[in-house]
């Protein structure tokens, strides 16, 4: 469809997204008397998908469905660059894009950003975006993926050449709208110590019609992401950025497994390993798969003079106890009314079980059950009472419990108890080992 554009690119108005039909879609509404208002499919079935390009800008073209005098708008509009999609008229009303009532009626329009003279335009990211979006209404609106059904602008009879000799239905697009997949669950090691080697399975779900294959001229693999990347864990891979194949042929609807082992690299520390599906008549496909591996086991203190330690209520700061860690403590009368709070933020990378230490140093008045609660992924807390008065100057195990980023913190409450008012709460160090 060939549609005229304003000059330059134009400042797009409130988008809300919310409002749009499709869940990553922006919304921008075309202007009212550029398309009609319905009740699709109750008022006419939805039955066609139709390709159009904007020979012009994606701004630009957005501008002008907002146009009065344009009499021309579509339900939805991408952009070349990265895909980016906005919305501008309901799937349930009638867009004016094909030109032909029956294709208006029953049809839902894509505009592409682009023009007929130019390759440039039609980027990967232009048509995994566009196969996604098609792949969604489809599904939604239950249409047979076809080439009937899934047709350019120029195959509804009303225009020459829309979406142009560079859009590739037959090798690019339709085979984009048979590959899908989703993430499933996965099995590699939290942890490694280095050189040391583990096995990986990632699973990924066929949300496809078509079966992936792990033999012949069309196989998936599992590659490196970003494209390219050289793994920290090559171990006996087809390559540095490919470590295995499709361990057997998945069918639409089934859970393929891609089967491999890592090596561990020498230096110590976190790393984040990064996995895509890739197939040759398509490329890369499917959700980016992450997978978090600690080198060398996390060994680490939070001190009373860490960033991560933060106290509230009536405490003081004492340096003459022995058996203290570091060069001071913090310390609380044990009672109710102070209100202190100290907390312990860990810092774990990455969900797993850890080992979860305290310190304190001992003396007769310290308190007889003072309360470490640890945060619990999975039973929420895990509270356990120590008695400062004695096993000072050493680590004390509080216990093994789950943490994960952002639910990893130890916490001391000071309360009443009874005969205990003289006594005192000392906040001292906490450790963390892990993860196992």
């Amino acid at each position: 469809m060939r549609i005229g554009v304003v000059g330059c690119a134009v400042a797009l108005g409130p988008v809300a997204w919310a409002q749009a039909d499709y869940p990553s879609a922006l919304w921008n509404p075309a202007y009212s008397g550029n398309y009609s208002t319905s009740n699709r499919p109750s008022t006419y079935p939805i039955t066609k998908v139709v390709i159009h390009i904007m020979e012009g800008s994606y701004n630009g073209s957005i501008s002008w469905f907002q146009n009065p005098s344009s009499n021309v708008s579509a339900h939805y509009m991408i952009r070349s660059s990265d895909g980016q999609i906005t919305q501008m008229v309901r799937e349930k009303d009638i867009a004016y894009h094909a030109g032909v009532t029956l294709y208006n009626q029953q049809g839902i329009g894509i505009e592409h950003e682009a023009t007929s003279s130019s390759p440039s335009w039609y980027t990967d990211s232009m048509y995994w975006s566009s196969a996604r979006l098609t792949r969604y209404l489809l599904n939604k609106y239950s249409i047979p993926l076809n080439r009937t059904n899934v047709l350019g602008h120029r195959e509804t009879g009303r225009a020459t050449s829309c979406p142009g000799p560079y859009w590739n239905f037959d090798t690019i697009y339709m085979p984009l709208l048979q590959i899908n997949a989703t993430a499933g669950s996965h099995q590699f090691p939290l942890s490694l110590s280095p050189n040391v080697s583990g096995s990986v399975i990632v699973r990924m779900n066929n949300t496809g019609v078509d079966t992936w294959q792990n033999v012949g001229n069309d196989v998936v693999y599992l590659d490196t992401y970003p494209a390219g990347r050289v793994s920290n864990f090559v171990n006996s891979w087809l390559g540095p950025t490919r470590p295995t194949v499709l361990f057997q042929n998945t069918a639409g609807g089934g859970l393929g497994e891609f089967r491999f082992n890592i090596t561990a690299p020498g230096t110590q520390g976190y790393y984040e390993e990064e996995f895509q599906l890739s197939r040759a008549s398509v490329g890369r496909f499917g959700p980016v798969v992450k997978l978090g591996i600690t080198v060398g086991q996390t060994d680490k203190v939070v001190d009373n003079t860490s960033p991560d330690f933060t106290a509230t209520g009536a405490w003081s700061t004492g340096t003459t106890a022995p058996g203290k860690y570091g060069t001071d403590y913090r310390f609380s009368s044990y009672t109710r009314k102070t209100g202190a709070v100290a907390t312990w933020r860990l810092g774990v990378v990455q969900d797993g079980f850890y080992d979860v230490y305290a310190w304190w140093p001992a003396g007769t008045n310290r308190g007889a059950a003072v309360v470490y609660d640890v945060d619990d992924v999975i039973n929420g807390a895990m509270a356990k009472p120590f008695n400062q008065q004695i096993n000072g100057g050493h680590w004390n195990l509080i216990g093994r419990t789950r943490l994960a980023p952002g639910r990893d913190f130890v916490r001391m409450t000071p309360v009443t108890r009874s005969g205990a008012e003289a006594q005192v709460a000392m906040a001292d160090a906490v450790r963390v080992v892990g993860p196992y």
